[in-house]
């Protein structure tokens, strides 16, 4: 690398620290909306795609205009996106989903809580077979021939080289019918609300 080339390159580098530099300000700047109490977990509903996908890039340390490079979308939509002006149509939440390695479930099953005066994100736990039925009344072995059958509302399930079997079983389904969520503990132990 030439002399020039390395002068160029540490141009651009503070180029990009002024941009994320200036963004962190106007995120910071902006207000953090209010919940009833100190640790309630909201619903994704209750939060627009906006706040969502502040928290959602502040995990990958992504900036609105890392966003702009990676998906091509202008940056006057991520910033209406980011200040919930507007939400993306279906084509451009994809290109976000694909940009912030996530698909649209896992970012929708995110969840709020207020701690120490700020929103943290709560990830759901993926949903055991076992834990499933013990919290809808059906027989654990039961609820596994159907995933694996592929007849079941409740998801899937893949059987890995290991001969075991790994059961998808989707939050949505299980929230809309039983109005069950299981969060992420800690302790790793199942925590259903």
């Amino acid at each position: 690398m030439t002399c020039e080339q390395i002068d160029r390159l540490l141009s651009v580098i503070e180029d990009f620290r002024d941009i994320a530099r200036q963004f962190v300000e106007s995120v910071e700047a902006e207000p953090i909306p209010e919940v009833s109490t100190a640790e309630s977990a909201e619903t994704p509903e209750s939060f627009k795609f906006g706040e969502l996908l502040r928290f959602r890039m502040n995990e990958k340390k992504m900036t609105a205009t890392d966003l702009h490079r990676v998906t091509g979308l202008s940056k006057g939509s991520i910033s209406y996106y980011l200040s919930n002006q507007q939400e993306p149509g279906e084509g451009n939440r994809k290109k976000i989903f694909a940009a912030l390695d996530c698909t649209s479930e896992e970012f929708s099953q995110m969840r709020l809580s207020k701690r120490a005066g700020r929103y943290v994100p709560i990830k759901l736990k993926k949903i055991s077979a076992t834990a499933l039925a013990k919290h809808i009344g059906r027989a654990p072995i039961k609820l596994m021939e159907e995933l694996r059958s592929g007849k079941s509302e409740y998801g899937t399930a893949r059987r890995m080289e290991n001969g075991k079997y790994d059961y998808d079983i989707s939050h949505e389904v299980v929230r809309k019918k039983h109005g069950i969520e299981f969060l992420a503990n800690p302790r790793g132990q199942e925590n259903a609300v």
